[in-house]
């Protein structure tokens, strides 16, 4: 893995805002890869995309429930850093755990309280971090970079 030093971060927070803006009100869709119809990891992989930055998807067979092919991902990717939360950014990727400890979901940082994320009954939205049941299940937080 690259070196902190040789990395550069790849988004800003005009970026970040406008992809939330473009993609508000799209579908959820499990597995969903295209614009419009996405589940969080899709729309993490668009994201990412929309700044230059590839992730590889995962194997749709993965079992949610023990764990997340997403997040295993980006802890090996050489293009996505885990951060401490204090540090976290809008363009930062935000994942939580479910009531049994895997992480089974994610979304992108707007600002230092708002990310925008797939949600199984609303579609894409906005939320706030601050929210009781989203801060009891932050479970970390990744930044995407340029080597």
């Amino acid at each position: 893995m690259p070196s902190q030093a040789s990395q550069t971060a790849v988004v800003s927070a005009s970026d970040a805002a406008a992809f939330a803006q473009g993609c508000i009100g799209w579908k959820f869709q499990h597995h969903g890869r295209q614009p419009r119809a996405v589940d969080c990891y899709g729309l993490v992989l668009l994201f990412a995309e929309s700044v230059g930055v590839h992730l590889p998807d995962y194997d749709y067979d993965f079992d949610w429930e023990e764990g997340d092919g997403s997040l295993l991902i980006l802890k090996a990717h050489e293009n996505a850093s885990e951060i401490q939360p204090e540090k976290a950014k809008a363009g930062d990727i935000v994942v939580f755990r479910s009531v049994n400890g895997a992480v089974n979901h994610m979304g992108i940082m707007v600002n230092r309280r708002q990310f925008v994320h797939a949600h199984m009954a609303h579609g894409v939205l906005l939320s706030v971090l601050d929210n009781p049941l989203y801060q009891r299940k932050a479970a970390g937080f990744y930044r995407l970079t340029r080597t």
